[in-house]
């Protein structure tokens, strides 16, 4: 049997076991066909095969006899699986069909929805595209609503405010009602009261009627009894008649009788007119205490009528001040609600500003540790630019050997010194030289050793230590404290009064005509007068914060700030400025000030009247004092009472007693102790050790570590060493040199100890002062006497200086040296003594 190329070719058999058996006369159909049929994977060498091939030299269908013959038995099986096959085949069709008819149902549907989705899409972009309608209408809604909402508030608040007022005329009405019920319960008890007195009243003028009755009764008992008694009488008289008449003649009896009843008549009316008036006397009491009770009773009525007035003054009174009370307590409680509310927003905002506080110094922090990072490299850097120009300045000293002059490296090492070399194009040696040249000019103007008439500095204060040669803040403090200790030395009592003084703007108020007339005074040229009145005078002045510019202040008083000139021109401006007694000193050092007081015997006139002639220098000179930040120190060896001391007062102000007061950086103390100092020193140095440890962990050499250290922290360490090393504790300078000790650590380089460095230094100041005849401090090379009231003080720095000194070049070399330098020979330079 023959089978078309087409019937399987979109069977499902074909995907599972290949292409079905074909039969053709093409040997490339055989060849497909037995291909075909390996892919069911059966091996023509482990089976029958199904069918066998003969070829034949004729060509193909020629004759039946020539067709292949088949095995029919296998091929009935082969039509049954195919049958099969194909009934499952069409179950599977009908399935997917099915499922195809659901999936086009399910697109249809999916689509329909998509479309009215697209439908409410396009409606709700409609109603997007005019949103300021329904924002006007929304907006009108809500202001509507709005205006309801505060009208009904409105409404609101005055039926509250009525109510509230209802509920204060009730509860005033209660009160009405209730002092109505409290004074109609007073009256009846006062009526209950007036009701006693009125029954008192009544029984006692009951007993008084009673008492009337008896003895109206008693008189008219007496009145019977003094008839009985008239008649008893008459009949006695009547019987002792006839008696008589029997016995004795007749008398005259009616006179007689007349005279007796005459008596007994008398005697009668006696007693009637003493009843009557007794009775009158009686009943005039009763009248009178019962008038006296009218009154008493009046009186208390209208006693009544006066409190009760009172009272009902009082109530309204009492009434007003509840409403007010209660109007206050309504507005207190109104006040304390508003409080509450201010409160709460207040503790919200504080709590956002707390927020804005962490959140702001979390960032401060942040920026600081980046501005750290930053100043670290940029200290290396700087560092590392400095050896660099260390290195080129030795190089150019080595290739400049062979020149007449050499270059100072001070000329070299700061670009502050050299002003003149952006005038030249010339090469580095000649701005060099130039600038060496300016600075031996200007050494030769203000102090150097020259002729001309600014170098006589003969007027010159001698205690002014500020811009003079062989000056320095160190002889400033010495010399005050030498002078103090020289005069606690010589008696028993002494003591030493500083003032510290503080000028307002001292800078500032300079006038500059009175200035170019001292300045003539001292001898300047004129020329230079005119040169510096002309730069303080009409001088142009603006502040910059940030990138904004004030406007432009035309000045003409004062000298400008920050500036190197301001400081030299003001020591000349107050180069009168001295002292006008013995016991007093002043000494300056620019601005800064000290006057001190050399007290002996309680005696502070001269000192007193040294500050006075101060102020009104001051006021001469249009200089300011600053009474609020001027301080008082005092050194003494006895204990003395704050009342023992005179008060200073500029005008009219007390001026603030302390402790202890920081001159030109150095804090000095009443009992001349310097731990405070110390102290402060060493917690500045630890500080800068945090650097040089950031240095060491940027694996800087240690030459550089060293340089840095000696320039940031032995500076801090030796400033004043000659005034306060020689004269603090053990303790004190064992807290120095642990500083010197860490920095020995993180630099891992040996570092001079302090004890060298303040050896080498007093050793240098001496021999300056010694050579110096000018100094203050040249005849002050003298021990001190011991005393035993200075043994909690310590020694002075000249004493200190004085032994140094002595123990380096000997006792002999050092008086004949200083008397040499003092009194130098005629022709003969003053000796220079090495170091």
């Amino acid at each position: 049997m023959s089978y078309g190329s087409d019937i399987y070719s979109a069977s499902s058999y074909r995907k599972i076991f290949g292409d079905s058996p074909r039969y053709s006369s093409s040997p490339s159909r055989m060849s497909s066909s037995r291909s075909g049929y390996r892919s069911i994977s059966l091996s023509h060498s482990s089976t029958p095969s199904l069918v066998s091939y003969k070829r034949s030299s004729r060509p193909a269908f020629s004759s039946p006899l020539t067709l292949d013959t088949v095995d029919f038995n296998q091929s009935t099986v082969l039509s049954n699986e195919f049958k099969i096959i194909r009934t499952n085949e069409k179950e599977q069709m009908q399935g997917l069909n099915d499922r195809f008819a659901m999936f086009i149902e399910k697109v249809r549907n999916l689509e329909q929805h998509n479309k009215v989705l697209e439908t409410e899409l396009v409606a709700l972009r409609q109603r997007q595209s005019e949103p300021s309608r329904l924002a006007e209408l929304y907006q009108q809604e809500i202001r509507e609503l709005r205006s309801q909402l505060e009208e009904i508030n409105g409404e609101k608040n005055q039926m509250m405010f009525e109510r509230d007022s209802i509920e204060e005329d009730l509860q005033k009405l209660r009160e009405k009602y209730e002092d109505e019920i409290r004074m109609r319960e007073e009256a009846e008890h006062n009526l209950k009261a007036f009701k006693k007195d009125v029954d008192d009243a009544t029984m006692v003028r009951l007993d008084l009627e009673k008492k009337v009755e008896a003895l109206l009764d008693e008189i008219s008992f007496l009145r019977k009894v003094h008839e009985e008694e008239v008649v008893e009488l008459t009949n006695m008289i009547q019987a002792s008649q006839v008696s008589v008449e029997m016995e004795v003649a007749k008398p005259d009896l009616t006179s007689a009788l007349k005279e007796i009843r005459s008596q007994y008549e008398s005697l009668a009316s006696k007693n009637l007119q003493s009843a009557e008036e007794w009775y009158k006397s009686k009943f005039a009491d009763l009248n009178e205490q019962a008038s006296r009770s009218n009154e008493a009773i009046r009186a208390s009525r209208e006693e009544i009528n006066e409190f009760r007035r009172q009272l009902q003054s009082k109530t309204i009174e009492i009434e007003s001040l509840r409403g007010t009370n209660e109007s206050l307590e309504r507005q207190i409680r109104e006040i304390e609600d508003r409080h509450n509310l201010e409160a709460v927003g207040f503790q919200d905002a504080i709590g956002h500003l707390e927020n804005e506080l962490r959140t702001t110094k979390s960032e401060m922090a942040r920026h600081l540790r980046e501005y750290q990072d930053l100043l670290n490299v940029k200290m290396a850097l700087d560092i590392e630019i400095a050896a660099y120009r260390k290195l080129l300045e030795g190089e150019e000293t080595r290739l400049s050997t062979g020149m007449s002059y050499p270059i100072p490296s001070s000329a070299s090492s700061s670009p502050s010194y050299t002003y003149q070399s952006r005038m030249y194009t010339s090469s580095s040696k000649s701005i060099k030289k130039d600038g060496k040249d300016n600075e031996g000019e200007q050494q030769q103007q203000w102090g150097g050793k020259s002729d001309s008439p600014a170098s006589k500095t003969a007027s010159m204060d001698p205690l002014q230590f500020v811009y003079r040669h062989n000056r320095s803040t160190d002889d400033a403090i010495a010399h005050l404290l030498h002078t103090t200790l020289t005069h606690l030395d010589k008696e028993r009592g002494n003591y030493v009064k500083m003032l510290f003084v503080d000028y307002s703007s001292a800078f500032n108020t300079i006038i500059p005509s009175l200035l170019t007339t001292k300045l003539e005074d001292l001898g300047l040229h004129t020329s230079l007068c005119d040169w510096i009145s002309n730069f303080l005078t009409d001088r142009p002045q603006s502040v910059r914060v940030g990138n904004c510019v004030s406007s432009t202040l035309t000045l003409s008083t004062g000298a400008p700030q920050g500036c190197v000139l301001s400081p030299l021109l003001y020591s000349l401006y107050t180069y009168d400025c001295t002292a006008t007694s013995s016991s007093t000193i002043i000494v300056k050092f620019a601005d800064d000030t000290v006057v001190m007081g050399l007290i002996s015997d309680n005696d502070e006139r001269a000192y007193l009247e040294e500050i006075k002639h101060l102020e009104n220098w001051c006021q001469e000179n249009n200089l300011l004092l600053n009474v609020s930040k001027t301080k008082k120190l005092i050194m003494d060896c006895s204990k003395k009472q704050e009342w023992h001391y005179q008060p200073v007062r500029i005008s009219g102000t007390t001026v603030e007693r302390v402790d202890s007061f920081r001159y030109l950086g150095v804090h000095i103390s009443q009992d001349l102790s310097w731990s405070r100092h110390t102290n402060s020193l060493a917690k500045k140095s630890r500080q800068r050790l945090y650097h040089l440890r950031r240095l060491r962990d940027f694996r800087l050499p240690s030459k550089v570590l060293r340089n840095f250290y000696t320039c940031t922290i032995e500076s801090i360490l030796t400033g004043n060493i000659t005034v306060l090393f020689g004269n603090s504790t053990k303790q004190d300078r064992q807290a120095l040199q642990r500083v010197v000790h860490s920095a020995e650590r993180i630099t891992h380089t040996e570092l001079p100890d302090l004890q060298t460095i303040y050896y080498k230094r007093c050793q240098t100041k001496a021999r300056r002062i010694v050579k110096d005849p000018t100094h203050p401090n040249n005849r002050l090379f003298s021990l001190l006497r011991f005393n035993g009231d200075l043994l909690h003080f310590h020694n002075s720095l000249y004493n200190a200086q004085v032994h140094v000194f002595s123990n380096a070049v000997g006792p002999s070399p050092v008086l004949r040296e200083a008397h040499v330098c003092a009194n130098p020979p005629p022709n003969k330079p003053v000796p220079d003594i090495q170091d």
